[in-house]
């Protein structure tokens, strides 16, 4: 172990759990103004990589 903490090893599980997945997460993505483009599972699915856009973000440079 690398911490004598217990709270640090039941911390990460609780919140990958309640992290938004999927089309849940996409949707919040949308609604903050970015169009969802690629979902990238990773390490057999422990982890994602989400990919999005903001077309604003680009004109306003």
């Amino acid at each position: 172990a690398l911490s004598g903490d217990r709270d640090a090893y039941t911390y990460l599980p609780q919140t990958a759990a309640a992290f938004p997945c999927g089309s849940a997460f996409d949707e919040i993505l949308s609604r903050c103004g970015f169009r969802p483009h690629t979902t990238r599972a990773l390490f057999g699915g422990i982890a994602y990589l989400y990919l999005a856009k903001n077309d604003s973000a680009s004109q306003s440079s």
